[in-house]
């Protein structure tokens, strides 16, 4: 019977473990001026976060102080976030 050859295999070291990062952003009222100050955070948020080889981008929650039509539009990003905490 052939003889057979085992080779060991060392297990590599853990990988660091990324800090899940979600961004924030609000404003007061859903006038169209306030909306594009809305995107212009999450987006500039978004960025900071995913260019952080640390971070792990899991994603925004977004809201306005006053106005139920963007709470709406936004609302299932927010659901998305609620369910990545867990």
């Amino acid at each position: 019977m052939k003889e057979k050859k085992i080779t060991k295999i060392e297990a590599l070291s853990k990988l660091p473990k990324k800090t899940r990062v979600a961004a924030y952003a609000r404003v007061s009222n859903a006038k169209d001026a306030m909306l594009h100050s809305l995107y212009a955070q999450i987006n500039y948020y978004k960025k900071v976060i995913q260019d952080n080889k640390d971070w792990q981008f899991v994603g925004v929650y977004a809201s306005s102080h006053r106005n139920q039509r963007l709470e709406r539009r936004v609302s299932a990003t927010s659901r998305r976030f609620q369910s990545w905490k867990n």
